[in-house]
């Protein structure tokens, strides 16, 4: 949850924020049965009946700090542009991440396959009414996405990211676009995860320049799926 803390024209300070990952799960079992009973006086032919199991394809987000609820976790390890650490989101271009306990993990389920991950673009708590303003998602690795100085998120804009560590090396992953999967790094290079492997994932958020929506809370979502 983000809570501004102060607000100036176009500008609002935050206090926290938190996410909200969804789950997409699919799966699929199949069952063999038996023939046709064969007209009498024919050849009969006695048989068995057989079900088989597959595995299940399926994902879980869950927070590595038990007294998380379904809000989600907040991102209180920020830092401002110039480099000043803060337990809010600065402004303009402030960036806040989670940390410790506050990370989650990734979870692919029985089946091997590939992990991708989709980011949402950043609701304010008013959503939906009458002047609400929504923070849209760029990439600062794209030219021309992000509206801001170098590349960064102009007014009303914001970046989501995730990234794990292998040893001492950080796997940082795509930046996010609502609608649209990309592979999720932290499981491999290509995103191929095998049976029950789990990662755990730092969520990062690049703020906004400025916000016009000056609600108490902002909330980001991330959304992973399994596939084949």
């Amino acid at each position: 949850m983000i809570r501004p803390s102060a607000v100036r024209p176009m500008v609002a300070r935050t206090r926290r924020s938190a996410f909200t990952a969804r789950v997409a799960v699919a799966g699929v079992v199949t069952v063999l049965g038996l023939a046709a009973v064969p007209p009498a006086g024919a050849t009969t032919v006695a048989g068995e009946a057989g079900t088989i199991s597959v595995a299940v394809r399926s994902i879980t987000v869950s927070s590595q700090d038990p007294n998380v609820g379904p809000g989600g976790t907040l991102l209180t390890n920020c830092v401002s542009s110039g480099g000043a650490l803060s337990t809010t989101l600065p402004f303009p271009d402030g960036q806040c991440n989670t940390s410790g306990t506050d990370n989650i993990t990734v979870t692919n389920g029985a089946a091997p396959g590939h992990i991708t991950i989709e980011g949402n673009d950043i609701l304010p708590a008013d959503f939906g009414t009458a002047g609400s303003k929504t923070w849209t998602l760029c990439q600062p690795n794209v030219g021309g996405s992000c509206t801001g100085p170098s590349n960064q998120p102009g007014p009303d804009q914001a970046s989501e990211q995730d990234l794990s560590s292998t040893g001492n090396v950080t796997n940082w992953g795509p930046w996010l676009v609502s609608g649209e999967y990309q592979n999720d790094t932290g499981f491999s290079a290509d995103a191929s995860a095998a049976a029950n492997q789990a990662v755990v994932e730092t969520l990062k958020v690049n703020g906004p320049a400025s916000s016009t929506d000056n609600s108490a809370t902002f909330t980001a979502h991330w959304q992973w799926s399994a596939e084949p």
